[in-house]
Formats: C-alpha cells, sequence, structure tokens
C-alpha cells in the first residue's frame, strides 16, 4: 500500500492561460523583436523567452503567461538603498499589461528600454 502524501497547505501556483488576442499582441511584438541585432528567442513554460546576446530582457507569452493573463515581462535593473543592483530576481522584472491594440507602442518602447541595457 502507498504511503499517503501530506496534504498540501499553499495552493499551487499555476501560469495563467492568454487569449487569443494576446497571443495575436504577443506574436506581433516577437516578430518586431527578432528584427532587432544581436536578438534570439528561446521556449520557456509556455513563454518565449527574449535575449539580447546572452542576456534576457523580455518574456512573451506564447500559451501561459507569467503575471496576468494579458501581461508581458520586461527586465528592469532596480537599485536598491545603497545604489546597488537588488540581489532577489523576482525584484527585476515588471509586468507591462496590454489590453488593445494601443498598448503596443507603450509596449515596444519598454522592450527597447530593456533591450538597451541588456547590453
Amino acid at each position: 500500500m502507498a504511503k499517503d502524501s501530506p496534504a498540501r497547505t499553499e495552493p499551487r501556483f499555476t501560469f495563467p492561460k492568454i487569449s487569443a488576442e494576446m497571443k495575436r499582441y504577443a506574436a506581433l511584438l516577437e516578430a518586431e523583436l527578432k528584427r532587432w541585432p544581436n536578438v534570439r528567442t528561446g521556449k520557456m513554460f509556455g513563454m518565449v523567452s527574449v535575449y539580447r546576446g546572452d542576456r534576457i530582457f523580455a518574456l512573451l507569452p506564447a500559451t501561459r503567461s507569467l503575471e496576468g493573463a494579458n501581461s508581458i515581462m520586461i527586465k528592469v535593473e532596480r537599485r536598491g538603498s545603497q545604489g546597488r543592483p537588488e540581489e532577489r530576481e523576482g525584484k527585476k522584472w515588471d509586468a507591462v499589461e496590454i489590453l488593445t491594440e494601443a498598448d503596443l507602442t507603450a509596449a515596444l518602447d519598454r522592450l527597447q528600454q530593456a533591450y538597451a541595457r541588456a547590453k
């Protein structure tokens, strides 16, 4: 007889599924980013990871999103109280929500900033 597993006390984290419209927005962004110099993409947990050289600077949803079904993730550099970059990885990402085609322009601006920092 198999041993009973302990009861789970915390809910399991799941990546939100994205809509067909968000898939279209993400595909448009990915196509644009692939035109930029030294950009490559990979797959990660239902998302498209975007790199400049060896440095990741964005996550675009393919089938799932990391934070909210209508958002992309952009790497940022936050400074701690001592002026040094923060050490916790989770604090280095911002979610950018895309609800309409008009939001794509703002998302591209943020992606450009992250791309520039990823040198």
